[in-house]
Parts: C-alpha cells; structure tokens; sequence
C-alpha cells in the first residue's frame, strides 16, 4: 500500500513555542499511513493555508531542491490552541506557491486525535 505522505525525519517535531508543546510529527505521519481510512485528502486554497503558516524560517535549499512528486505530497493542518495551523509540510506549501499554484491537498488532523501526539517540552 502507497503512503499518503512521506516522512520527512524519524525523530522530525512541531515545536509550539508559545505553548511549551511538542507534535511528535513523525509518529503522526506514521499514524495516518497506517489508518488512511482515518483521514481525508482535500483541497484548499494556497492563500487561505498561508494564514495558518506561523513558520519564521524557510530553508531555501530545501524549497529548491524538492521533486515534484514531494511538493504534490498533501500538508497537515489542524486547529490547535490560538486557531489554524499548518503543522507539517510549509515548504510544500511554499513551494506549491512559488510554483504557481492555487491549491494544495491538505490533511485535517482532529484535536482529539492530535492529542496522542503532543508532549510538554517543560519550558
């Protein structure tokens, strides 16, 4: 079976630096490969994602060097404490953008089901 979305680093996390929390994005990604059944693919309009974006660095390499096949792949959203967030895939959003795209495939993460993934970074 194809995956919906591959897996950037085995050890990759979201930091919510405002919240002291940690997304285990790699666990996640796991997850919804496995239950694809879970979660559903849509499309969104790039403008829209871009307000959830709350990233202040984008590596430019990584924008440059990324296939097509990877940029295509779907990001993953949420809403999560103060509203919307993109939590993995803003340099596929990015790099869609830049390519002229008007949409992207996203994948909706429930709060209830992100909840097994989040941990407290004690800070």
């Amino acid at each position: 079976m194809e995956n919906i979305i591959s897996k950037g680093f085995d050890d990759e996390i979201f930091v919510v630096r405002e919240h002291s929390l940690l997304i285990d994005i790699a666990r996640l990604i796991d997850s919804i490969n496995k239950q694809k059944i879970m979660f559903d693919v849509v499309e969104m309009e790039i403008n829209f994602l871009c307000s959830f974006v709350r990233s202040d660095c984008n590596d430019k390499e990584a924008l440059s060097s990324m296939s097509n096949s990877r940029r295509d792949e779907p990001v993953i959203v949420t809403h999560f404490c103060d509203g919307n967030r993109v939590i993995d895939g803003n340099h596929r959003l990015i790099k869609r953008f830049s390519d002229g795209f008007d949409k992207c495939q996203v994948i909706e993460v429930p709060l209830n089901i992100l909840e097994q993934f989040i941990e407290s970074s004690g800070g």
